[in-house]
């Protein structure tokens, strides 16, 4: 990510102060170009400085679910504090328990703009959480991956992959009926309460209440590994 720059900080320092920041403003008027360079390097300094502090943080965080995995007392504390809209009546597991604490680190008690980013550390950190990964490398690690939404996008696209291979993997094992309609017509399409009249129709239901099954199963283990 960066070292710290002493003359940034003290740039930075500048705006602490009021009459040091009426100072600082007042010389854009003689040195335009100076101050414009100055304040870049400052403004690089807090983004760097945001996202360290973000990072520890977040480390810290992930230390606090660490403890609750083993800590169902402490656990019921968090899940039942009242600002939860609509109440937890389950204490989370696995890593529903780190992005519970996540919620709370960002006062996300409802869905919106901080339940999302919430979200979105927790999948970042999820998988290093299910592998026990120690909360102490956790700083390193999402500064070696280019910091929380960056290691974002890169879980993002990890999940991904593995859903496509678990897919197509399913798919492929799945029975073949390439010579039966996935949605039978004609005389294969069965009212409600009407009796198949030949093994074609007989065999053409099977194949679309077996395909619905497939899907319905399929869909429920997606919405198992997004939960």
């Amino acid at each position: 990510m960066g070292s710290y720059n002493a003359k940034a900080l003290e740039t930075i320092q500048k705006t602490h102060d009021a009459k040091l920041l009426d100072e600082f403003i007042a010389q854009a008027a003689d040195n335009p170009m100076r101050v414009a360079l100055e304040c870049q390097t400052a403004v690089h300094e807090v983004d760097f400085l945001a996202e360290k502090s973000l990072s520890s943080l977040l480390a810290v965080g992930y230390a606090v679910a660490f403890r609750l995995k083993d800590s169902p007392e402490d656990l019921r504390k968090l899940a039942t504090n009242n600002h939860w809209s609509p109440p937890i009546r389950k204490l989370p597991t696995g890593d529903k328990i780190l992005r519970l604490v996540f919620r709370f680190l960002k006062q996300a008690w409802v869905r919106g703009a901080a339940y999302n980013t919430a979200t979105r550390y927790t999948v970042a950190l999820a998988r290093s959480f299910d592998e026990g990964v120690a909360p102490s490398a956790i700083p390193r690690l999402i500064e070696d991956n280019g910091g929380i939404e960056a290691f974002y996008r890169k879980e993002v696209g990890i999940r991904k992959a593995d859903k496509g291979k678990r897919r197509g993997a399913y798919r492929h094992s799945a029975p073949s009926h390439k010579s039966l309609s996935r949605k039978p017509s004609g005389r294969s399409r069965l009212q409600l309460g009407q009796k198949p009249t030949s093994d074609a129709e007989l065999l053409a239901l099977s194949a679309n209440l077996r395909d619905q099954i497939s899907d319905f199963v399929f869909r429920r283990r997606e919405q198992k590994d997004a939960g």
